[in-house]
Order: C-alpha cells, then sequence, then structure tokens
C-alpha cells in the first residue's frame, strides 16, 4: 500500500490505489475500508499492521467518528466500516445509529476494548454486523475484514424475483465451521480445532444462517445437507 493525503487533513490514507473517479464502477474499484478510533497510537497501529495486505485495498483512519460522517457528507464511499465503540466526541453506538442513514449498505464492524455483552448486543441491534477484541491478532482481523468485504459486497448484489434460489454463497473457512457444526460442535470445539475466537466462529454462523435463510443449528445443518455442501 501506497500514503495519500487524507482529504479531510486528519491523517493519512493508506492504499495501494489511486485517484477515484466518483463515476466509476464501484465493483470495477479497490474496496475501502474506514477505521475510527480516537486513540491515534491504536489506530497508527492497525493501519501499519494492514499495509501489507494489498487485497483490503485502500485503509483510511479517522480519529473521529465526526470526521467520518464528514467524509461521507462530502461523497467519500466505503465498503467497510470499522469502529470502536467508546470514544470522546461521538459514541460508537451513536455512529453505528447514524450511519444507518448516512452508508446505508456499508457494513460496520466493531473493534472495542469492551468485553461487555450487553454493549456488544446494543451494537448489534443498532445494526454492527460484527464485533472484534482489540486483543485479536492481525491474521484474524485481516480474516474478518475480507469476510465482511465480501459479505457487504453480495448484500449490494441483486437477487432474482423468481423462486429459484441460489447456491449459497459460502468461504472456505465458513463451509469448515458448517461441517464442524454437522458434527455436533460447539462453538468453543469450532475455534479450537479452527484455531480462531469464538467470537470469530459467531461471526461465521451468523452468515451461514443467513445464506441457508435458517435461524437454528439444527435447520442450517438439514439446509445445508439439502443442498448438499455438507
Amino acid at each position: 500500500m501506497r500514503v495519500v493525503q487524507n482529504p479531510l487533513g486528519t491523517g493519512p490514507i493508506f492504499g495501494s490505489g489511486g485517484q477515484r473517479d466518483g463515476h466509476q464502477d464501484r465493483t470495477q474499484m479497490q474496496a475501502r475500508i474506514a477505521i475510527v478510533d480516537d486513540h491515534a497510537l491504536f489506530l497508527d497501529g492497525v493501519v501499519g499492521l494492514l499495509q501489507d495486505v494489498p487485497e483490503l485495498g485502500e485503509v483510511v483512519p479517522f480519529l473521529s467518528g465526526l470526521d467520518l460522517l464528514t467524509a461521507l457528507s462530502q461523497g467519500a464511499p466505503f465498503d467497510l466500516i470499522v469502529t470502536d465503540l467508546t470514544m470522546k466526541d461521538l459514541n460508537g453506538l451513536a455512529l453505528i445509529s447514524a450511519l444507518r442513514s448516512k452508508a446505508p449498505g456499508v457494513p460496520v464492524l466493531v473493534l472495542s476494548a469492551s468485553a461487555d455483552t450487553a454493549m456488544r448486543a446494543n451494537a448489534e441491534s443498532v445494526g454492527a454486523v460484527g464485533f472484534l477484541h482489540k486483543s485479536v491478532g492481525k491474521a484474524e482481523l485481516v480474516e474478518a475484514l475480507q469476510l465482511h468485504l465480501t459479505e457487504g459486497q453480495a448484500d449490494k448484489k441483486s437477487r432474482p424475483d423468481d423462486a429459484v434460489l441460489a447456491q449459497p454463497q459460502l468461504g472456505p473457512r465458513q463451509l469448515s465451521v458448517l461441517a464442524l457444526l454437522a458434527e455436533g460442535a460447539s462453538n468453543r470445539e469450532i475455534a479450537d480445532r479452527l484455531f480462531i475466537s469464538e467470537n470469530t466462529v459467531k461471526t461465521h454462523l451468523k452468515a451461514i444462517f443467513r445464506e441457508l435463510d435458517a435461524h437454528t443449528r439444527t435447520a442450517v445443518v438439514q439446509r445445508a445437507r439439502e443442498l448438499a455442501l455438507i
């Protein structure tokens, strides 16, 4: 990734792409990820970690949710937004709520030091698609970003109006989770066998349940067998 100047002047943009033409088709562009955190040292560290992952596209850091909202109001496009919850100018829950109108359809992932389950539930209730603890390693962070970028792009695609059911779009890791789920493994057992966290397992399961249009573990396994996924 190369470094270009943030147009708002609030920090650098780390990316491998050049200037964007606002009239270009978004599907032909590299992804753009906004990361919001009011701790500059942590923000710099995350952006630094992602510099050598060119497939993520451009990573744009913001020290304030208000700065992100300003960028969005000026037409800046993003494919994924990652935000902390506890911030001074605008807390994460308020930001996520605002993004429902400012950036409809753009997935929002929480990256927080909080382990409060109620706070996580609140974040999901206002629109967050996932939750990662700040203690995660680079590999797990990159995997979560790639997962939600893929899901966000899939959600933007038009779906057929007829009754023909398209084959669910599940990634390799999601298929592995699904196979272990069919064996009756718990979230902890799946996490241990795949060397990922339980939070990541839950994120994959949420995507699997949505893709298979099922609401229980038994129903999702049955549907997967009907579709010959396992």
